[in-house]
């Protein structure tokens, strides 16, 4: 995904990501964006996460992470 790949080469974003999580706020990521950025950089630990659920990004998030990988949202309605 190079989108999520130029972001996480930004050192501005993880710079601001960190500040965000150092004071428990929220920090939202779609996508690939939880595997090639918050998992690089190891900023999902003790932390829930939900992620697109391709065995390419799932297999870089550290498996004692608590992720979600089910569809649970489609389209902006409650999956049935």
């Amino acid at each position: 995904m190079p989108g999520a790949q130029h972001l996480s080469d930004s050192a501005d974003l993880i710079k601001m990501l960190r500040a965000q999580l150092d004071q428990n706020k929220v920090v939202g990521a779609i996508c690939a964006a939880p595997a090639v950025i918050l998992a690089h950089h190891n900023l999902i630990p003790g932390r829930q996460a939900t992620c697109y659920p391709a065995g390419k990004f799932m297999a870089k998030i550290d498996k004692s992470w608590k992720v979600c990988s089910e569809r649970h949202w489609q389209s902006g309605l409650e999956k049935k």
